[in-house]
């Protein structure tokens, strides 16, 4: 047994029947929930799923203006804190948003934080 999951295989052929240390993707609700937990704030306002450079991402959106982008295995990937528009209870459209922005420079130095 592994740490995140189990592995069994064919004792006779050595065919892999079942792997459960594969990653499986979330639910809308599952990201919810996470992004939830991890920011103590049950005040959701929207979750989706939005297509951003080419890759799949949940984005959960809470009331205060905070959005929290995950992967589809509900790895957090992204937190941006609150937009003035959405804290001050302005309409929010879904739309138009393509995922989260930031510059060159602040991206090169978010993937290589855990360096």
């Amino acid at each position: 047994m592994f740490q995140n999951g189990s592995v069994y295989v064919d004792a006779q052929t050595g065919e892999v029947l079942f792997n459960g240390t594969v990653p499986q993707e979330i639910t809308a609700e599952k990201a919810a929930q996470i992004a939830s937990d991890y920011l103590q704030n049950k005040d959701i306002l929207l979750v989706d799923q939005i297509t951003f450079r080419g890759a799949p991402l949940n984005r959960v959106i809470f009331k205060n203006g905070m959005i929290v982008y995950l992967d589809t295995t509900g790895q957090i990937t992204y937190i941006l804190k609150s937009s003035p528009k959405l804290a001050d209870n302005q309409s929010f459209e879904s739309g138009g948003s393509s995922g989260p922005s930031y510059s060159e420079h602040e991206e090169h130095e978010h993937e290589h934080e855990d360096d």
